[in-house]
């Protein structure tokens, strides 16, 4: 039976970052491994490691070995979906979706054997490579970890219209952060509404 990692975490939490970091670790070590999309994973692959990309708890096989998990705000998980075209820009989606955030993140993080913040990967993502290196039992120098980090920030997709298989990158996965103060602000406004 092959040693699951679930690489989990809120839409637009950092998770792809995430799940990049531990499949670049996996490699670095030599392990071989399978990596996939949760909905595009396949159970019978002969690997002896299998890492699985998730945002539904509800998704993941029964058996798991590892939870590495990216949490992030979530109004600001909520202003980059509104960014992105995910979310419509209605006081009732943001708080129906808001609503359903909250009931993820607890159970992702009770569940959870590392955690990653979204924070810390922006501010210091070479420490949350470490973290991630750790949990899979592959610890890293941190001129490894740092290096490691600017291999991840400089993936893309590979393809211009679809999420590419192997990084799990779409062609607009990513943005300088200009508009975030933007759209948090809209956000905002529409979870205070009445």
């Amino acid at each position: 039976m092959a040693f699951i990692v679930i690489s989990a975490g809120l839409p637009r939490s950092g998770s792809t970052w995430q799940f990049n970091a531990a499949r670049l670790i996996l490699d670095q070590a030599g392990t071989k491994y399978y990596a996939a999309w949760v909905k595009d994973y396949d159970p019978t692959r002969p690997e002896p490691v299998h890492l699985i990309k998730a945002h539904q708890f509800r998704t993941i096989p029964a058996h798991y070995d590892k939870i590495i998990y990216s949490h992030r705000k979530i109004e600001e998980c909520l202003a980059s979906l509104m960014r992105v075209g995910w979310l419509p820009e209605t006081a009732s989606a943001v708080k129906q979706r808001r609503a359903m955030f909250r009931k993820m993140h607890w159970k992702w993080l009770l569940k959870a054997h590392a955690r990653i913040s979204y924070r810390n990967l922006k501010r210091q993502p070479g420490k949350m490579v470490q973290t991630i290196g750790k949990a899979l039992g592959h610890p890293l120098t941190t001129s490894e970890a740092d290096s490691l980090a600017v291999a991840i920030d400089a993936l893309g997709s590979k393809t211009r219209k679809t999420i590419d298989q192997v990084t799990q990158l779409r062609p607009d996965h990513r943005s300088d952060g200009s508009y975030q103060e933007d759209y948090l602000a809209r956000v905002r406004a529409l979870l205070r509404e009445k």
